[in-house]
């Protein structure tokens, strides 16, 4: 055996070794039940909505405070 077909033996060892231990870890995982991910999904969608408006609120009263200040009239 040549060392280049030495060298490709060893990173295909490594490679299959890497996802043998990559499926041995996802067995060990605790997943979120259908329930929890539900529930986090509503709290991200709600926390996201609540930043929305108050980015929103902040830019206009921005806009509005820039254009007083620079005589616009807007």
């Amino acid at each position: 055996m040549s060392t280049a077909e030495q060298k490709q033996s060893f990173s295909i060892n490594k490679v299959t070794r890497f996802f043998r231990e990559v499926r041995a870890e996802l067995r060990r995982v605790t997943w979120p039940t259908a329930a929890d991910t539900r529930r986090m999904t509503l709290m991200v969608f709600i926390l996201v909505s609540i930043i929305a408006v108050f980015l929103l609120l902040v830019d206009m009263l921005i806009g509005w405070g820039l254009s007083a200040f620079l005589g616009l009239g807007v």
